[in-house]
Formats: structure tokens, sequence, C-alpha cells
């Protein structure tokens, strides 16, 4: 095959195969494709030459910036005229930058102090206010003299099952309990999770095309 450079060949019989996930995070400023999304072709040398195209370079105080597979496209074609190109990924992508967000371990045990108190608190006052919505205590009251015919004084085996049973239910349902987990499917907290990041990586997405609009 005569070599006449990437702008003079024509790339017709190659195939490049690509794929990106919905949020991708990256270490560095400059973000190549190889390291944005997978990608693959038969030909070794067009694979790696793709790998090595510039995707975005991140600005100062920049962190997020959503991108197009079309934009992937047309960076591939540019260096690779009339080469076939396939997505079986995402057809739009985020790129997060990482790099700004490493902080010290002081800082990093603060803020985990902080969230877990702040969802300890949290979860004790959306109890309390269950139980005193619900009247649970009433109802214990109720079923403890109904079956023992004797009043209750609110220290009777119903509430204490009911303080033992509420938090060992709540780690059993969020599958938290032991260092290993036999199950591979994950707690409806990382469900939750990963679909918060899916509707702020679609809103950054959204926002980029209608800039790109105007």
């Amino acid at each position: 095959m005569n070599q006449k450079g990437p702008d003079q060949v024509k790339y017709k019989n190659d195939t490049v195969h690509i794929s990106f996930k919905k949020v991708e995070k990256v270490p560095e400023r400059k973000v190549f494709l190889g390291q944005a999304g997978e990608i693959h072709c038969a030909d070794t040398s067009i694979e790696a030459g793709c790998r090595t195209i510039l995707l975005y370079s991140f600005k100062e105080k920049e962190e997020k910036k959503g991108f197009s597979v079309i934009e992937v496209i047309a960076l591939i074609e540019k260096r690779y005229p009339g080469i076939n190109i396939t997505n079986i990924g995402s057809p739009d992508f985020l790129l997060e930058y990482e790099g700004m967000r490493n902080t010290s371990g002081k800082m990093a045990v603060f803020k985990t102090i902080l969230v877990c108190m702040v969802s300890f608190f949290g979860a004790a006052f959306a109890i309390m206010t269950f139980n005193n919505d619900g009247d649970v205590m009433n109802v214990f009251s109720e079923v403890y003299e109904y079956f023992t015919g004797m009043k209750s004084d609110g220290m009777t085996p119903l509430e204490a099952g009911y303080s033992v049973g509420l938090p060992l239910g709540i780690l059993f349902f969020f599958n938290h309990l032991g260092k290993k987990r036999d199950r591979l499917d994950p707690t409806p907290l990382e469900v939750q999770m990963r679909l918060y990041g899916d509707d702020v990586a679609g809103s950054v997405i959204l926002k980029e095309e209608e800039r790109r609009g105007e």
C-alpha cells in the first residue's frame, strides 16, 4: 500500500468501532480518544492512530464537557478520510476532569464525617416523623394490651423488637452487611446514585447542544 499521508489516503475498506460510556472520568486536562472510550480496528496502526487523536483540552477551572459522537466521527474522518465508523456505545457522553478535585487527607476525612452526620441525623429525623405520623407507639400499646391484658409502659418486647429490627432491616435492604457481597446486583442507593449521575450527564450534554445551536 502506497503511504501518501493521512490527508490523501482513502480508507474505504477499513472500519473503526467506537464505544463511549455515558460518563467518563479523566485524570488529565488533555484528553485523547483512547482515554475517553474504547476503540477497535482490524488494522492496529489505524486503531493506534485513533487513540492518539486529541479530543479536548480542559481549560482552567473547567470540570465537565459534553460531547456528541458526531464530533468524534468528524475527528476520525479528518485523519482517515473515507473510513467506516461504527458507534456501539452511547450517542452522547460526558467527560469529567478529576484533577481539580484532589483534596488533602484531612479534608477528605472531614467531608466523610460531615456526610455521615448529615445522613445519620437526617435518617433519624425521618424515622421519628414517620413514627409520629403513624402513631406507632400508640399502636404498639394497644396491641400489647389486647394480647396481654396489661397496660404498656413503653418498654415492651414490641418496642425492643422494632428498635432492633428497623436498623437491621435497613442494612439488609441496602445490602451492606459484611465486607463481601455474594450478589452482583447493586443496592438501591447505588441505583439511585447511578440514575442521578445519568441525569446530571444528560443535563450537561443538553446545555452543550443548546450552546452550540446559539
